[in-house]
């Protein structure tokens, strides 16, 4: 990890680091990432828990696999109960597991939870809940797919 390098955070989304420091928290010294997302939210990261909440930018080779996903039908939970898989869908989308321990998601993963949404619209109008994943989903995606195509988002959501 160095200054203005490139990650993913699972709560904040597509962003930078712009400063390595050491900071005395509870009578320990800990080395700390300052993390801004390009939304302007800064979060500061644990250094010894960098590498559980930020990943590397999804490259152009993995988005061919992100297409692929977009273009397959969702099994996503269909059978479950809509708050249920909201839920579920909050979780992967935060980086959370059922526990509230903190996971690696890709963008496959995000790309599954924006198809399985859509699916769903399609069949019945969303839950105001529902909206706001669907539209968090979509925005992390294109962001990060435009990145990694170096294209503009309007390109993307084409």
């Amino acid at each position: 990890f160095k200054v203005g390098s490139r990650f993913v955070h699972a709560k904040v989304g597509e962003g930078s680091i712009n400063e390595i420091k050491t900071m005395t928290l509870g009578g320990q010294k800990l080395d700390m990432l300052s993390f801004v997302s390009d939304s302007g939210m800064s979060v500061m990261v644990p250094m010894a828990r960098a590498i559980e909440d930020l990943r590397p930018l999804t490259d152009e080779s993995d988005a061919d696999v992100v297409f692929e996903t977009l273009r397959q039908p969702s099994s996503f939970y269909k059978r479950r109960p809509w708050n249920v898989r909201y839920r579920r869908m909050r979780q992967i989308l935060t980086g959370t597991d059922e526990e509230g321990n903190t996971t690696q998601t890709t963008l496959v993963d995000i790309a599954k939870i924006a198809r399985a949404l859509a699916e769903f619209e399609s069949q019945k109008e969303h839950s105001l809940g529902e909206k706001k994943l669907s539209h968090e989903a979509r925005r992390r995606l294109t962001e990060e797919l435009s990145s990694a195509l170096g294209r503009p988002s309007a390109d993307i959501v084409k």
